[in-house]
């Protein structure tokens, strides 16, 4: 498909399917236009995919036309995409077209499979001509050229033959839309013949050169016959071809083709022709013209004619002629290296000799390194002299391509001894390279040879040599993949040196990886780091979350380095202060419901102890989950209710017992069920946790009970949220031995059975409530208002002896004069005056003549009733001396 965005494409594609039922009915010029809406957008991708899908349900002619149709989108999307990675997707799309559809099946489709295949075969070819191909890729090439050479020659003859019928039609007399018709199908016919016969002649020409067969270069000629002078059948002829068509870039391809073709059967002076004729026409296309070097160089080495190449050389090599082309300069250092090795240069020897020189300093001055490398492995290093960075360089790399050879193959040395010697011997001489005088001129190569260096003694097990090359790359090198190979093996070789016994390097090594962490964060070693204890320990929580979560997703470690990181987050999570710990159970939460459901998938394909192993973790991970969901505030119902059922769910899949677990999960049912207000579920979760008894049974009862309070608070005065409060007090309260906290329930308790006391007569929350007040006063808890409270119990009670102990108590407490204090003196009297009248008359009087007005009006009508009851008199004007609240 396209570069597009697919959410995009395939909006379009709903689109048109609607569009297409829309107008299925409708008449064939609605066809055309949703066509042209497709073309005219570039969305022949999106057409493909419709027609795939309407292709799915067709049946007889209505299947066959689609089918066609199908391919000619194939035909546009093949020709788009031809050299690209996407090609290679619609071939195969249209191949399966055709093996479900064969009457879909048109010259054009197959011409355009075959030149897709063509394509990659094509590009194997050239780079083989270098020396750059390796051997399967051209098995490969091969095979691929044999395959479609029939296919284009095939339809080139056809289409020949059709051209031909239609040329004689055109000959006759014809209406307006006959004529029209016949010449646009000739103008196909034309074309495909074109290309048949060009696709088939380069096709022969690249077999020729893979399988050194002069006969396929013959067959190439004749391929080319008909597009350059010869007639079907017949050779290409020069002295019959017409210049002036050179400026058609598929003629002059052509007419290049027919030179190397005469190369190779040894026709030299007709190959020269060739591309003297190419090299003279003005009006040839300038990306033709631009091969011509290259391509004589091959005809000259392939004919033998080293004096001319070696003018060509002298030409298109030398440093005063601009930039030079690498790959010509490979071209000629292949043809003379080949032809020197080969023997075959006979008293051309020297100049062969001098002309591979030439091409390698060529490359080397162009500093194109990579290619000297490459041909040094190829031919040797004998051509590169004894002196001079490059030479000293080559010589390393070849040195450290044995090494590696040496370690990789246990079977050629089984001595460890010699794999650490060979690349012992590859650093000396990376590392003596940069001592050579013009290894400055050289600055990336040179930072590349300190790398190489620092490696190979980092396998020698010569870590002092290897850290100090490895140090020194990292600074010298400038891109970045080569800057963290550099301090990633630096890493590497002082953790294994520290592993082996070398504690000094330990310092270093935390300092290297802080470095590399540093500088590489979002990778997959940084995560291999992150994930390594040694290193671990040098990161804080946060910036370890950071380096595991930037983990690529095609990394190895991914799925470590996500595990690990939702561990942290959770660490942080559980060590966040009050004002981070929301955003810090947001992130959890965000990572480990991903990390569930894959775990969910992957524990349906296992089996026995690998799914109880996988199973446990994902158990472990979702009570996590839900403890992450309730520190929210508000709680996230849904993360918990989730993380609940998963657990539910797994238990079951994988048969697993949870343990203490299912306490956990009981009161998460009951969390959820109270966050609900569903507090008949979350009674019966309560006896569900009362199996299970423990931290989470005693959590559950004080969860309850705080619900119980929060509920009476917002109903104060109503009695049954005060019978509530003191059901779940006393279930809290046997859970509870810290005086402190105890305190703090009792004297709930007593104000809820006060509640609960007056509005239902209920003996039992007095009973209740009178225990909690005068266990407050043995916890030495003494307030006023739960006094009062426990008092009027108690007094309620018939206990008048501990009442009044108590009123007295609260009436100490109270400063004397106020309206709290008015009203404990009143309680205090009364009960007095029913358990002894004289004492409470002489107190009453007391009371009088300290305070005449009788207190404030809340309580003055009480006061003077009593006074009336114990006959003492009461002031004038006692009612009118003092207001009340």
């Amino acid at each position: 498909m396209s570069h597009r965005s697919r959410a995009s494409d395939w909006m379009l594609l709903l689109a048109a399917v609607v569009t297409t039922a829309a107008v299925s009915c409708a008449s064939a010029q609605s066809s055309a236009a949703l066509d042209t809406y497709f073309i005219e957008r570039s969305l022949e991708d999106v057409q493909a995919e419709l027609i795939e899908y309407q292709l799915v349900g067709a049946t007889g002619e209505e299947r066959v036309a689609l089918a066609r149709h199908l391919a000619g989108v194939y035909i546009v999307l093949l020709d788009r995409t031809r050299g690209s990675p996407e090609s290679s997707g619609w071939a195969d799309r249209a191949a399966s077209l055709l093996r479900s559809v064969p009457e879909a099946e048109t010259p054009e489709l197959t011409l355009e499979l075959a030149r897709s295949a063509y394509a990659v075969a094509e590009g194997v070819a050239e780079r083989h001509r270098l020396r750059l191909a390796d051997p399967q890729a051209v098995a490969d090439a091969e095979r691929t050229l044999r395959s479609v050479a029939p296919t284009f020659q095939v339809i080139a003859q056809q289409s020949h033959r059709l051209a031909d019928r239609l040329e004689a039609e055109l000959g006759r007399q014809l209406d307006r839309d006959d004529e029209e018709a016949v010449m646009g199908r000739l103008a196909d016919a034309r074309r495909l013949r074109s290309l048949g016969f060009y696709l088939a002649g380069w096709s022969e020409i690249y077999l020729a050169e893979m399988t050194s067969d002069p006969g396929r270069a013959e067959q190439a000629l004749r391929r080319f016959g008909w597009l350059l002078g010869g007639g079907e059948g017949e050779p290409a002829r020069l002295e019959r071809f017409q210049p002036g068509l050179l400026q058609y870039e598929h003629i002059a391809r052509a007419a290049i083709g027919s030179a190397i073709a005469s190369a190779l059967t040894g026709r030299a002076i007709e190959a020269d022709a060739w591309l003297d004729a190419v090299e003279r026409e003005t009006a040839v296309p300038e990306q033709v013209r631009r091969q011509i070097p290259s391509r004589r160089a091959a005809v000259l080495a392939e004919t033998s004619q080293w004096r001319d190449l070696d003018t060509l050389a002298r030409r298109w090599l030398s440093p005063t002629a601009g930039e030079t082309d690498p790959a010509l300069a490979r071209l000629i250092a292949v043809a003379t290296l080949e032809a020197d090795r080969d023997g075959v240069a006979g008293r051309d020897a020297e100049l062969i000799r001098r002309l591979a020189d030439a091409a390698l300093q060529s490359l080397i001055a162009g500093g194109h390194l990579p290619h000297v490398v490459d041909l040094a492995r190829l031919y040797g290093t004998d051509r590169l002299g004894s002196s001079g960075f490059v030479q000293a360089y080559v010589r390393g790399l070849l040195a450290l391509d044995t090494a590696g050879g040496l370690a990789e193959d246990p079977g050629r040395s089984e001595d460890p001894v010699i794999v650490r010697a060979a690349f012992g011997e590859a650093g000396d001489l990376l590392a003596a390279s940069l001592a050579e005088r013009d290894a400055t001129t050289y600055p990336s190569e040179s930072a590349t040879a300190t790398l190489r260096a620092g490696q190979a003694f980092a396998r020698a097990n010569r870590v002092d040599d290897a850290a100090a090359m490895l140090e020194q790359a990292w600074r010298a090198l400038t891109v970045r993949s080569d800057r963290d190979d550099a301090l990633w093996s630096l890493v590497v070789a002082l953790d294994d040196a520290v592993e082996a016994g070398r504690d000094d390097l330990a310092e270093r090594r935390d300092r290297a990886a802080l470095l590399y962490l540093g500088e590489f964060t979002a990778s997959e070693r940084a995560a291999l780091l992150a994930l390594r204890p040694s290193t671990a320990k040098l990161l804080s929580g946060e910036k370890a979350i950071e380096i595991l979560l930037a983990t690529p997703r095609t990394a190895a470690s991914f799925d470590a380095a996500q595990r690990q990181a939702a561990a942290l987050l959770y660490r942080a999570y559980r060590s966040a202060a009050p004002g981070q710990r929301d955003a810090a159970a947001r992130r959890y939460i965000t990572l480990a419901e991903v990390l569930v459901a894959e775990d969910t998938n992957r524990l349906r394909g296992l089996q026995s102890e690998a799914a109880a192993d996988l199973a446990k973790v994902i158990v472990l991970r979702c009570r996590r989950l839900a403890d992450a969901a309730f520190a929210l505030d508000p709680p996230s119902l849904r993360a918990a209710r989730d993380a609940v059922a998963a657990i539910d769910r797994t238990a079951r899949f994988a048969s697993i017992d949870l343990g203490d677990a299912g306490g956990e999960v009981a009161f998460r049912k009951m969390q959820i069920a109270l966050a609900a207000n569903d507090r008949e579920a979350a009674a019966e979760a309560l006896d569900a946790l009362d199996a299970w008894g423990g931290p989470y049974r005693v959590a559950a009862v004080r969860l309850l009970y705080r619900d119980a309070v929060a509920a009476w608070l917002d109903r104060p005065g109503e009695a049954a949220s005060a019978g509530d409060v003191l059901a779940r007090a006393a279930d809290v309260l046997a859970t509870l031995e810290d005086r402190a906290a105890r305190a703090s329930v009792l004297a709930v308790v007593v104000e809820a059975a006060g509640v609960r006391w007056r509005a239902e007569r209920d003996a039992a929350a007095r009973a209740q409530g009178i225990e909690a007040g005068l266990e407050l006063r043995a916890l030495e808890r003494d307030d006023p208002g739960t006094n009062r409270e426990t008092a009027r119990l108690l007094e309620a009670a018939g206990r008048t002896d501990e009442a009044l102990g108590l009123w007295r108590v609260v009436l100490a407490s109270q400063p004397p004069g106020t309206d709290a204090w008015f009203g404990a003196r009143l309680a205090s009297l009364e009960l007095l005056a029913e358990k002894d009248a004289p004492a409470a008359r002489i107190t009453a009087q007391q009371f009088v003549t300290l305070h005449p007005d009788l207190g404030p009006t809340s309580v003055r009508t009480r006061f003077r009733d009593l006074l009336a009851r114990l006959d003492v008199a009461v002031p004038a004007g006692a009612s009118t001396r003092r207001g009340g609240p």
